[in-house]
């Protein structure tokens, strides 16, 4: 059993984490750069060695993330139990997965979960896999503010969504924009598509009613009502309707919105009240009938609790308020007043029977419908709310201006919501993100299909840059297209990740050099293919976060040369097969470097194929076709190009134009024939040329 060399407690040593054969410590050392990355990274990165048969594990090493995070400093925690450390280990699940991949050897994901114990609570993503050494690394990220972000947003979704009144907004037009499940269920369809743009109107059988609404919205801020609805299928319903309009800051109007709840029922029960109060002495409802002069003349015996609060008798005047509407009622018509008793509230119909010089009162209980007018409200305000306290920007963009922004948005962008409104959007966005926003924005006011989110960056009054991420949709507003947008601010991820990129090119850079130092004659090879396969892979339309993971390949390709001795690499003969045998080793000898590596693309995979060829003819597995991933394909052929044109120790450079004959030739062969016609367009049309360099011969220089 091999003995463990002792631990050096000063310092941390990330180069002991990069998975290379023993055979090549003195590379390794040169990876000196790679500590600067161990503790910069913004992940938390922890090294556990496992005791007691995997019984256990203790802390090794722990990165500068990870004692931020947690709280704790490394040196008071090396050599300690992580069941002392984080003593919820087990209960959070993660502990079991150590033991797992201390035994298997496989590396696991541990997905989102809520670590907790007395000392501290947070959520956690993990990553874990297994040295050769056989110690344990854990890569982790503490979640918990993004978690608890997902969750408010949640709560303000569900709150319009599970309320059971149905919610409307409709455009200055009428035009609706916005309507919630209780709407669709209330008026009988499925698809919010259905709905949206068709003008408010078509919902109600009372077109003239309807337009009155939205006339008298447009002098005021509210109206209640009742209304008669029309359902998809034609059938007719009584509706109770509440209706506001929306004002920005300077008391401009936005948009019309309306809580509406379905008053079938009660509207039944009131029709039957009517009929029923044709014969007085038998109705549930209490009915009065007073003289011209103020004088009780009948009161039925449902009459009782309304006289007793009104102090009226029958024979006797009643009170000068409930006269003055009997004296109008003969005069004008038909009055109605409300009246509270007790808990219960009634409406009194004053009802004139001029012929006869007398009034009927019949009087119905509206207890559960004036309940329903004060939820329709409460609701209403919800709604309200939750747009205008929203924590997320959210503005309306017509003819290139804003022409609504909630609070949140003049606070993102530190501008007074007044000055916002006033000026073209574009005015807020970064200079060098203009043209890309506008031509979006374009396209989807065209009705074009585009990506729904994308980010880019605001300059904010104070002069500051923050970047965003824009969630947008079309709508109609006043009749005219415009687009509804949802921006998040997300400078701090933004920033977090530019400094990822950053540490993780330099590793790039470091792991390059490497391969160079070790082999002069090929200095810049690396580079120089990366520019050409980048170029190929955005002729033929590959998107940039694709063409980013090709260009950490192609800088990478040759890491595997560090496991050929150097003699051979710079040998001015023809190798033989022995040495040549040697030097086809080099694509698993990277992947064996980098498939431990956390890279958002699969690095390791592109290069250990990337002299694989089409026929099967390649190494080191002889795969064929597809089985050959796409950047591998885009790799090969830029790599056999600048080889065949830069200077070899056993060999001048051969030129561009033999290089090219050779892709050409064969092409669909052993080459990709896309990659192939792509790269020749490029150099034919001289739309791409290598770097000035001594080691490359250009012969239509």
């Amino acid at each position: 059993m091999t003995k463990r060399k002792p631990r050096k407690e000063n310092g941390s040593h990330p180069e002991k984490y990069v998975q290379m054969p023993d055979s090549e410590r003195t590379a390794s050392n040169r990876l000196e750069s790679l500590r600067g990355f161990f503790n910069n990274t913004s992940s938390c990165v922890a090294v556990y060695e496992a005791r007691s048969g995997g019984e256990d594990f203790a802390f090794v090493d722990l990165n500068e993330a990870a004692q931020r995070v947690e709280h704790v400093r490394r040196e008071d925690v090396l050599g300690k139990s992580v069941l002392d450390v984080f003593p919820g280990v087990k209960e959070f699940g993660l502990f079991e997965v150590f033991q797992r991949v201390w035994r298997t050897g496989e590396p696991e994901h541990y997905g989102l979960s809520l670590y907790s114990d007395e000392r501290t609570q947070g959520w956690k993503t993990n990553y874990v896999y297994k040295l050769p050494s056989g110690d344990i690394v854990a890569i982790y990220d503490d979640v918990t503010e993004r978690k608890q972000v997902e969750e408010r947003l949640w709560i303000m979704d569900r709150a319009v969504e599970s309320t059971a009144n149905a919610i409307a907004m409709a455009d200055l037009a009428g035009n609706l924009v916005f309507v919630n499940s209780a709407f669709l269920r209330m008026w009988g369809y499925e698809d919010r598509n259905e709905i949206l743009g068709r003008p408010s109107l078509e919902f109600s059988r009372e077109k003239e009613g309807a337009s009155a609404i939205l006339e008298a919205l447009s002098h005021g801020d509210t109206w209640v009502g009742e209304m008669t609805a029309t359902r998809k299928d034609g059938s007719q319903f009584e509706i109770l309707v509440s209706a506001s309009m929306i004002r920005d800051e300077a008391g401009r109007p936005l948009r019309m919105l309306g809580v509406f709840v379905d008053v079938s029922e009660q509207k039944k029960a009131e029709e039957r009240t009517r009929w029923v109060s044709r014969f007085p002495s038998e109705n549930p409802n209490p009915v009065l009938r007073i003289a011209s002069d103020g004088t009780l003349l009948f009161a039925n015996e449902a009459s009782g609790a309304l006289l007793a609060a009104r102090g009226c008798q029958v024979d006797r005047p009643v009170p000068a308020d409930i006269w003055s509407l009997v004296q109008e009622a003969l005069a004008g018509g038909i009055q109605t007043a409300e009246m509270q008793v007790g808990d219960s509230v009634f409406l009194e119909m004053f009802s004139p029977v001029a012929s006869e010089g007398y009034v009927n009162v019949y009087a119905a209980d509206i207890t559960q419908r004036k309940q329903a007018e004060i939820a329709l409200r409460e609701s209403e305000q919800k709604y309200r709310s939750v747009v205008e306290n929203a924590s997320e920007a959210i503005l309306i963009a017509q003819d290139g201006y804003v022409k609504f922004a909630n609070p949140a948005t003049a606070s993102l962008i530190e501008r007074p919501s007044e000055y916002v409104l006033a000026h073209a959007f574009v005015e807020f966005i970064h200079p060098e993100d203009q043209a890309m926003v506008v031509e979006r924005y374009r396209r989807r006011i065209a009705g074009e299909k585009i990506e729904i989110g994308y980010k880019f960056r605001v300059v904010t009054g104070k002069g500051s840059v923050r970047w965003v991420h824009l969630n947008a949709a079309r709508i109609e507003w006043q009749g005219r297209p415009a687009t509804i947008n949802f921006l998040t601010d997300v400078t701090e991820s933004k920033e977090t990740e530019e400094r990822l990129k950053q540490s993780q090119e330099a590793t790039i850079r470091s792991l390059a050099m490497v391969t160079e130092r070790r082999d002069p004659y090929t200095a810049g090879h690396q580079t120089r293919v990366g520019e050409l396969a980048c170029a190929i892979a955005s002729e033929l339309g590959l998107p940039e976060d694709r063409i980013d993971g090709l260009r950490v390949a192609a800088t990478l390709h040759d890491i595997g040369k560090v496991s050929v001795p150097t003699e051979i690499l710079s040998k001015p003969t023809k190798l033989t097969e022995v040495e040549f045998s040697l030097v086809k080793e080099h694509p698993q000898a990277a992947y064996e470097i980098l498939k431990g590596a956390e890279f958002p693309w699969p690095i390791a995979d592109i290069i250990l194929q990337h002299h694989e060829r089409l026929d099967g003819s390649g190494y080191p597995s002889g795969l064929s076709g597809d089985e050959i991933c796409l950047e591998a394909r885009l790799l090969a052929v830029a790599d056999t190009v600048e080889a065949m044109a830069s200077h070899r120790p056993y060999r001048p450079a051969l030129g561009i134009d033999k290089a090219l004959e050779e892709i050409a030739e064969n092409s669909g062969r052993l080459y990709d024939s896309s990659a192939t016609g792509a790269c020749i367009r490029l150099f034919v049309e001289e739309r791409f040329h290598f770097a000035e360099d001594a080691n490359v011969w250009r012969s239509h220089a």
